[in-house]
């Protein structure tokens, strides 16, 4: 539950990005939102989280295309839970 309160948006929580950043803002009594390098973790239910999903290209893992990207909000609108 800690988990899902922390990722959640709520009034007046700061978003944060990195361990370093959550750990100054709570220690200065403010509330937060981690929001990681996929973008906001959406939470199902039963507490299930999936992130973003991309489709690259490359060729000998150079030169990477990403093709297309799946949000997290839009993987939970498909599952019925956003």
């Amino acid at each position: 539950p800690k988990i899902v309160a922390v990722a959640q948006a709520s009034p007046g929580a700061v978003v944060v990005n990195s361990f370093a950043q959550g750990k100054q803002a709570l220690a200065s009594g403010k509330k937060i939102q981690y929001v990681g390098a996929i973008g906001p973790i959406i939470f199902d239910q039963w507490h299930n989280a999936s992130g973003a999903y991309e489709a690259a290209s490359s060729l000998n893992g150079t030169n990477v295309k990403i093709l297309g990207t799946v949000s997290a909000a839009q993987i939970a609108k498909l599952k019925g839970g956003g």
